[in-house]
Order: C-alpha cells, then sequence, then structure tokens
C-alpha cells in the first residue's frame, strides 16, 4: 500500500499582504497580457490587424447609445444570474446551471403572463410546494449520503 502524499499539481492561495496598488498593478498587466497573446492569435489565424478587431468589437458592442443599452442588458441579466447561482455554489450543490436557469424563468415568466389571475394564485401556491418538496428531497438525500447511504435517483 502506498502511504506517500500526492500534493496537488498547482495550489492557489490568497495573498493577504499584497498592497492595494500592487494587486491593481497584477491586474492591470494580466489585462494586457491577455490582450498581446490574444493579438498574436488573431494575427496568426485570421491575418487581420488585432488593433482593428479589438475596434470592431467596441464599435460593435458600445458603438451606439442602442448598442450599450443592449450590451448592458445583456451583462446586467449574466449578473443576476450570477448572484442566483452563487449560494448553490458555495455550498457545493450543483445545479441545472446557468443558461437552464435563465430558461426555465423564462418558461415559468411565459406561463404566468399568459394565464388569468385566479389561476396564476393555484400556479404559484403549486410551484411552492413543489419547490418546497424539492430542496427538502435533496437535503434528505445528501444528509442520507453524508451517513454513508448511497441512494440511487430513479427520476430523470
Amino acid at each position: 500500500m502506498d502511504n506517500t502524499v500526492k500534493e496537488p499539481l498547482i495550489h492557489l492561495s490568497k495573498r493577504e499582504d499584497m498592497s492595494f496598488g500592487k494587486k491593481w498593478l497584477v491586474r492591470i498587466i494580466a489585462i494586457l497580457l491577455s490582450l498581446i497573446v490574444c493579438a498574436g492569435f488573431i494575427f496568426i489565424i485570421i491575418k487581420m490587424n488585432p488593433v482593428e478587431v479589438y475596434e470592431g468589437i467596441v464599435e460593435g458592442a458600445v458603438g451606439t447609445g442602442r448598442r450599450f443599452w443592449v450590451t448592458a442588458r445583456d451583462a446586467l441579466t449574466l449578473l443576476c444570474v450570477a448572484v442566483a447561482v452563487t449560494p448553490a455554489f458555495k455550498m457545493k450543490f450543483w445545479n441545472i446551471g446557468a443558461e437552464g436557469q435563465i430558461l426555465m424563468g423564462c418558461v415559468a415568466s411565459a406561463v404566468m403572463l399568459a394565464m388569468p389571475s385566479q389561476q396564476a394564485f393555484c400556479l404559484y401556491l403549486c410551484l411552492y410546494v413543489v419547490l418546497l418538496l424539492e430542496e427538502s428531497g435533496e437535503s434528505f438525500l445528501h444528509s442520507l449520503k453524508q451517513d454513508g447511504i448511497q441512494m440511487r435517483h430513479y427520476l430523470p
């Protein structure tokens, strides 16, 4: 039996002793290096001037007022999804993912808009009950797994 301790290939740790200026300098250098490396790939692969490509990206994203608002709307949607999935990732629960959450939220919103108000109340109540059952079921299965009991999921 091999009792050697295996060390990870890369070990990341937070540096508490770095000054504020040095932290920002590292970030700026990382961004500049990434732009330079990407410029090299752009030039080698598609034989275009990287500066023109970067100008096209900026012009396409924020070139007009309308483009800026579309970019801001999409960025805020992704930020809201990131805030929504952060607790699940912190608790080491893996879920359907950000794209799945957006899709299910869109489907639920469309159903709510299409329903009259009396039916929508019943649907809200049903959704709440299903959410509680699903969360309690996952917590129960997680606690069984922590106790060493293996459970199989028969539902897709």
